[in-house]
């Protein structure tokens, strides 16, 4: 949620001390929403350097480096479902923003008023994608670990 859309929302909810401590709320809750993300982000690229890194390095003992599918798989669909969160979050302030926007041309006359949207299906939680993305990194360092515990290498 950004400054202008924190403004807004608080000028819908006036200027009360529990407009306030919404707003602290609610950029305190995107900043640590946002800093669990980046970690995902980072732990899954990182998986995917790391499998990448350990199959150049079998590369050079003559072990094809087909094992390296699945982890790097797994880890990109990692990424990928952080990048759902990332747009979901996106997508519900949005959606929040435009409610809010709506809530005060109503108190002004100018429209009729709307509730903000509620998003209670886990499909609309953010948590559920993060979570995901988490059991697919911890899923693809077992698989890459799996298929390093199949790897031979010629002439030992």
């Amino acid at each position: 949620m950004d400054r202008r859309d924190q403004a807004e929302i608080q000028q819908a909810l006036g200027d009360s001390i529990a407009a306030r401590q919404f707003s602290d709320l609610a950029r305190r809750t995107a900043e640590v929403a946002d800093s669990g993300r980046r970690f995902l982000a980072a732990v899954n690229t990182g998986g995917i350097g790391v499998t990448f890194a350990i199959a150049g390095t079998f590369a050079s003992e003559k072990v094809p480096p087909g094992w390296a599918t699945w982890p790097v798989g797994v880890f990109s669909t990692g990424l990928a479902l952080t990048a759902v969160s990332w747009q979901l979050q996106k997508y519900k302030t949005k959606k929040r923003r435009d409610a809010a926007r709506v809530i005060v041309a109503s108190r002004k006359g100018v429209a009729n008023g709307e509730h903000e949207p509620v998003f209670k299906s886990f499909v609309w939680r953010n948590h559920t994608y993060d979570v995901l993305a988490l059991v697919a990194f911890v899923a693809g360092v077992f698989v890459g670990l799996h298929e390093l515990s199949k790897i031979t290498i010629p002439g030992t």
